[in-house]
């Protein structure tokens, strides 16, 4: 015996019972033989039209998550190169600081090295005038150095103070080696002409050498005597030879 089978009507897709003339859902007349184990047109395109709302759901779903996802790795990408720039900032800034704390070591340790050298230099006449011009020729270095580096005004002072006295003590030096030759000469000769004094001696100016000779004869530093008419100089050799020794003496103590 076969199965009995559902009709539907074919207007609304509603059940229908064998005997009905009317659909009881819609209220149409049943004309023909419904349908048998037909889905009625109508609930198919419900059927779809359900399906089609529920892929649309899925797919907004989807596209939602997606959406937050790009969100979330954009996110995440601008948390990072925040933390990134962070981090070299903060690394430059070390930078900074370390170069400061450096050129900071650098300019004490140049202060300091230029104060042991003007503690350590001994302003002595016995220092030969070659030595004293190497010294100058440091502390003019240091000098370019301490205006470069923008140093206080007092301590270039201090430097160009330094310069000064050694200028003198050359100057003096000078004045010592010149007063030593003409005593030399003047225990060997007794008599000389000026231009010939001025030759053994090295001094170029004979103005110069005339005024440091009578000079030293007014001081008793050199016994001699000058005459101008004749540009002669005449020495006393004897005195002048004990006037040496004492000179030595003096310097030896």
């Amino acid at each position: 015996m076969s199965e009995k089978k559902d009709k539907f009507c074919k207007f609304c897709g509603a059940p229908l019972k064998p005997h009905w003339g009317f659909c009881k859902s819609c209220g149409k007349k049943i004309i023909g033989k419904p349908k048998l184990e037909e889905i009625p047109e109508v609930q198919k395109l419900k059927k779809e039209r359900i399906k089609k709302n529920e892929l649309e759901e899925i797919e907004k779903i989807k596209r939602e998550k997606q959406k937050k996802e790009r969100e979330r790795i954009e996110q995440k990408k601008i948390m990072k190169e925040r933390q990134e720039k962070e981090i070299k900032e903060r690394e430059k800034r070390e930078k900074i600081k370390q170069e400061e704390l450096k050129e900071k070591i650098r300019i004490e340790n140049l202060k300091n090295e230029i104060n042991s050298f003007l503690d350590l230099i001994p302003f002595k006449e016995s220092k030969t005038k070659s030595n004293l011009e190497k010294d100058i020729e440091k502390l003019m270095e240091y000098r370019t150095i301490s205006l470069k580096e923008s140093f206080s005004q007092r301590f270039i002072i201090m430097i160009d103070s330094k310069i000064s006295n050694i200028n003198r003590l050359i100057k003096k030096s000078e004045v010592q080696e010149k007063k030593k030759s003409l005593m030399e000469i003047g225990t060997k000769f007794k008599r000389i002409r000026i231009n010939e004094l001025s030759e053994q001696s090295g001094i170029k100016d004979k103005e110069f050498l005339i005024e440091m000779i009578l000079s030293m004869v007014d001081k008793l530093e050199l016994y001699a005597e000058y005459i101008p008419r004749r540009k002669l100089v005449l020495f006393n050799t004897m005195a002048n030879i004990n006037e040496k020794q004492k000179f030595m003496d003096v310097n030896k103590d």
